[in-house]
């Protein structure tokens, strides 16, 4: 399962403007991740988002959100749920064209998430 949404991750991160692709589990579990920079900028929002991750997981999952989002200068951070228990966190410039990211995202989160619930 791993190696098939680690395929799917690098989907995304091939999508013009993604700097960075991982799969979350709600207790902010990272189960994979792809980047494809190592900049300060990216560095420092990683960080946050790993200290924050769980209360996010947990809020876009005992609220059903559609989507969670946070700006970090030039960054620009989404999380989408995938299944009951991941979320895919997406990391993009803010120049980067949202609306075709977002259509892509959620297309390969449907993907991940009939992986996911198939074990």
């Amino acid at each position: 399962m791993i190696s098939d949404v680690s395929k799917i991750l690098k989907k995304i991160l091939a999508i013009d403007g993604v700097i960075m692709s991982a799969l979350y589990r709600i207790d902010g579990e990272i189960l994979c991740a792809k980047t494809n920079v190592s900049s300060r900028e990216v560095l420092t929002a990683l960080y946050w988002l790993e200290n924050q991750i769980k209360e996010m997981l947990y809020q876009i999952s005992s609220r059903d959100l559609d989507e969670a989002r946070f700006k970090f200068g030039k960054i620009v951070i989404i999380l989408f749920p995938a299944s009951k228990t991941t979320v895919i966190g997406v990391m993009i410039d803010e120049e980067a064209s949202k609306y075709k990211i977002e259509i892509d995202i959620k297309t390969m989160c449907r993907k991940i998430g009939k992986l996911v619930s198939s074990f």
